[in-house]
């Protein structure tokens, strides 16, 4: 029996909740057929002929990468596609041990309670997947927290490499496009990647985006097209439908609050600005890091990897995290840049919002 979702009144301009979250997996991806329909045809191939592909999905924040391999594992299940899968959060579980509990979990092993040790681990997921011939999708979000931790030598993309291609398909997730030239040789060779780019969107495609799922969220006649469109331009700098959504939804709550029956474009403005507007709040410790880290930087500006072994000390996920709030508030810039083989980010300070 399919739990109940939890609706609000008709008084208010908020109908489901849910729908305004980045995580909410929409009836159909909008403007990602292409990928979807790659990725699908590659998962079939290895299903019904064991030909092995992997999938390296690259591009900036909020372009529907997550979403869409979210969606390509339930189109999965739908379709009664024979293959498990399993999404692992490379930031929110970055050590062999965690990410391979996470498979296991998956594949329903029972673990003996005295606790295993993480080779064993390795080996009884082998084991199931060889014995009882099944297939794995392995989705491996924000790789990148993976590969270039310490944890790197214990990566589990070894461990993936090392079992059989025709039981484990793996589909890796970064912002950062020149994550797979870092992978160690053996490891790069044994996955041969296949690229798949996700552009940003266009104004159009937000306000599209951003239309379908206000449909699903709001109630009707509490939003209009001018709106949307507002919501649409402001995140439109940087193509993020995620951008776009946080502002809807802050818009929305601000005229809830205020007790409208509809939203405003004024509503707008003020998400806007609470959004991104930082000079009327302080800079909390590491904030202030990285700032002034930045400020002694040659022409007041860093690259991603230089920043991170300044500041070694703070958490990875911890910094990443404040960069992206110091550059969604307009404090920093980024750019995307060439180095060497592949791309860096490129983080300058704007002093106007000190």
């Amino acid at each position: 029996m399919m739990p109940m979702v939890k609706t609000y009144q008709r008084e208010s301009i908020i109908k489901l909740p849910e729908a305004l979250n980045d995580e909410y997996i929409p009836e159909e991806v909008l403007y990602r057929d292409n990928e979807i329909k790659e990725l699908t045809g590659g998962i079939k191939a290895f299903v019904n002929y064991n030909f092995s592909q992997n999938y390296f999905l690259y591009g900036s924040t909020g372009v529907g990468k997550t979403l869409t391999a979210k969606k390509l594992c339930q189109k999965a299940d739908d379709e009664q596609i024979n293959i498990q899968h399993v999404y692992i959060n490379c930031w929110e579980n970055h050590t062999r041990m965690s990410a391979l509990n996470i498979i296991a979990d998956k594949l329903k092993l029972v673990m003996p309670r005295r606790g295993i040790a993480v080779d064993e681990l390795y080996e009884r997921i082998t084991s199931c997947l060889v014995n009882q011939n099944k297939k794995i999708l392995v989705v491996l979000d924000e790789a990148d927290r993976m590969i270039y931790s310490k944890y790197a030598k214990d990566s589990l993309l070894y461990d993936l490499t090392r079992m059989k291609k025709s039981h484990v398909m793996v589909i890796l997730i970064s912002n950062d496009e020149s994550l797979p030239y870092y992978l160690d040789q053996r490891i790069k060779s044994s996955l041969a990647l296949k690229f798949l780019e996700f552009s940003s969107y266009t104004v159009q495609q937000l306000k599209d985006i951003l239309k379908e799922r206000a449909k699903i969220a709001l109630h009707i006649n509490t939003f209009d097209d001018e709106v949307i469109g507002l919501c649409a331009a402001i995140a439109s700098k940087r193509g993020d439908a995620r951008l776009g959504l946080a502002v809807l939804r802050e818009a929305a709550l601000i005229a809830e609050n205020e007790e409208k029956k509809k939203i405003s474009i004024e509503d707008v403005y003020k998400a806007k600005e609470k959004l991104f507007e930082l000079k009327k709040r302080n800079f909390d410790e590491i904030e202030k890091k990285i700032i002034e880290t930045i400020k002694v930087a040659e022409n007041k500006q860093i690259t991603s990897g230089e920043l991170y072994k300044k500041l070694n000390e703070i958490n990875e996920r911890t910094l990443r995290n404040k960069l992206e709030n110091l550059v969604n508030t307009g404090v920093l810039t980024k750019e995307e840049i060439k180095i060497n083989r592949g791309n860096s980010s490129l983080f300058k300070l704007n002093e106007k919002m000190l």
